[in-house]
């Protein structure tokens, strides 16, 4: 699965950001692409992904959650181009290099790249730890969006009546 959400940057027009070695990566769609369809899905081999996933939940990315998405991202990211920013696609960090300023030296290098194009960069943390992180660079929280709510629990296994996921638009 990670693999073909990094593959999908590539086939966005985007880029990858790692630090020693791969320990850590951060995975960007640039301003402008366009990062949400059926064809990127099969660019970018998320197809077996699907299939080991299966349908629906390939069905719920691309049809509702980047559309609640959106609604968020609308609030802050003004005009009729919500593509109009970098996007972090995912960041991931092995454990055993963490707390270690990988998360802070791929974000800066972010940064300094959305500085010289003057475009804002859109993210979604996917917990309350990494959305804590994200603050510390000036990311502010624009809403908590809750996703499967009754039908799986927190960490996104079925459950009946579950609280759903929660990401947190930045």
């Amino acid at each position: 699965m990670i693999r073909s959400v990094i593959r999908s940057s590539f086939e966005c027009g985007g880029f990858v950001l790692d630090a020693r070695d791969w320990g850590a990566v951060m995975s960007v769609s640039e301003p402008r692409q366009k990062y949400d369809g059926v064809r990127t899905v099969w660019r970018s081999d998320a197809i077996s992904a699907t299939i080991a996933g299966g349908i629906m939940p390939t069905i719920r990315l691309l049809f509702g959650y980047l559309g609640a998405v959106d609604k968020v991202k609308a609030r802050v990211i003004l005009g009729s181009n919500l593509r109009d920013c970098f996007y972090v696609l995912i960041t991931a960090t092995e454990p055993s290099n963490r707390k270690q300023g990988l998360l802070t030296a791929m974000t800066a290098k972010l940064l300094d790249e959305a500085r010289k194009v003057n475009k804002p960069i859109w993210l979604e943390a996917t917990t309350k730890y990494s959305a804590q992180q994200f603050t510390r660079f000036g990311f502010e929280t624009v809403d908590e969006i809750t996703l499967g709510k009754g039908k799986v629990n927190g960490k996104g296994m079925r459950q009946a009546g579950g609280e759903g996921v929660t990401v947190t638009g930045m």
